[in-house]
């Protein structure tokens, strides 16, 4: 994981890459994948905004949808407080 504050700018530049491996005993349920990110945020208004692309790639998950949050390609946007 990174992150890069753009000079000049309000905005933060980050990014992410791992990799998960389950080692099942009895092999049958053992999967491996690959996750990723890289998004931009800033503070504005006293609130923390951002836009991300996260991604999955090699998911096996047994009756996974990669269309679903279990796996795939997703645009997220969010919004935060902290108090």
């Amino acid at each position: 994981s990174a992150e890069i504050p753009v000079p000049t700018t309000p905005f933060t530049l980050y990014g992410h890459v791992g990799f998960t491996d389950s080692d099942a005993d009895d092999n049958t349920t053992g999967y491996g994948f690959t996750d990723y990110k890289v998004g931009v945020s800033t503070s504005i208004f006293g609130l923390d905004w951002g836009l991300e692309y996260t991604g999955t790639s090699g998911y096996a998950g047994t009756g996974v949808d990669e269309d679903t949050t279990a796996g795939g390609d997703h645009i997220v946007g969010f919004v935060s407080a902290s108090f």
